[in-house]
């Protein structure tokens, strides 16, 4: 059974502000929204300097930790320790030159790094065929290699 009585449910905005005021109140967000910015930036530039120092310092006590030279690892922590002196000095333009200071010096170390593996590992099977190909120009790389088809590169 069904009632013949209705409900209706009206929703205004009683803000109790009157025009003028919503209109100060829009010029001040205005007004801030430069500061709210630039505060923003601020907070973004020190989030990645902390997470540079982190990362800097993980790589020198874990990732690299056998892998480095003292030196490197010196060059690392001093510009680490220059990083964590800048964000103490709120002055964002100096933070963000020693981050780029600490990307360049753990990019040369990763580098170096990176080199001096390649350098030291044992060579692939790939990297040994071709040299050995490389070494006898006459012979057939092994698999044959004739001229029974074209020549097809192997799966990776």
């Amino acid at each position: 059974m069904a009632t013949s009585k209705e409900a209706k449910i009206t929703i205004t905005a009683n803000t109790k502000l009157s025009k003028d005021e919503i209109e100060k109140l829009k010029r001040e967000s205005e007004q801030f929204a430069e500061a709210d910015k630039k505060k923003k930036e601020e907070a973004e530039v020190k989030n990645e300097a902390d997470n540079l120092v982190y990362a800097a310092d993980k790589l020198v006590k874990q990732d690299l930790k056998d892998k480095i030279k003292q030196d490197q690892a010196d060059k690392i922590n001093k510009a680490s320790q220059e990083l964590k002196d800048a964000i103490s000095s709120n002055n964002i333009d100096n933070i963000k030159a020693r981050i780029q200071e600490l990307k360049n010096i753990i990019g040369e170390v990763s580098t170096e790094v990176y080199r001096t593996a390649g350098a030291t590992a044992p060579p692939t099977e790939a990297e040994a065929a071709a040299a050995t190909a490389a070494s006898n120009p006459g012979s057939e790389p092994p698999g044959g290699g004739g001229s029974s088809g074209p020549a097809t590169a192997p799966p990776s």
